[in-house]
This record gives structure tokens, sequence and C-alpha cells, in this order.
């Protein structure tokens, strides 16, 4: 999964998180790396609500974090 995410195949990316997620909707790691894909493709809305998913399971994951802040200054909130 993240292989894809690091060779920039975003959308199989997140068809993985998104079967991670079904696997274990619990998984901290899988929420934040889906987030992280939609930032990539320009889902920011989506992008943040995956990482406040993923910072709902583990309130101190830095990436999701960093993101999610990112992700909401670029829409303006």
């Amino acid at each position: 999964m993240v292989a894809l995410h690091k060779l920039g195949r975003y959308s199989e990316a997140i068809e993985a998180y998104n079967r991670a997620i079904k696997l274990n909707p619990n998984s901290a790691d899988a929420w934040s790396n889906l987030g992280a894909a939609k930032w990539e493709v320009g889902q920011l809305d989506q992008a943040i609500n995956a990482m406040e998913k993923a910072l709902q399971i583990q309130p101190n994951l830095p990436n999701a974090k960093n993101l999610r802040q990112q992700a909401r200054q670029k829409l303006g909130r």
C-alpha cells in the first residue's frame, strides 16, 4: 500500500487503504495514509476527515496533525 503511494499511484493506494480500513477500522496508520493519499489527489475535505479519524484513534499521530492543518489552511478554515 505505502509502496503504491510512494510511487505516485494514488488511486490504487486509496483503494488499498480503504480495504485495510474495512479489515481493521481502528488502524490509525491506515486512516492517516488514506488522508495523505487523498491530499495528494486534491480531495482535501476527505483528507481532513480521514486525518480526524486517525487522530480519534491515536491523538498524537504527528503526520495526521500536520496534514490536517495544511488541508484546513488550504481550504481557508
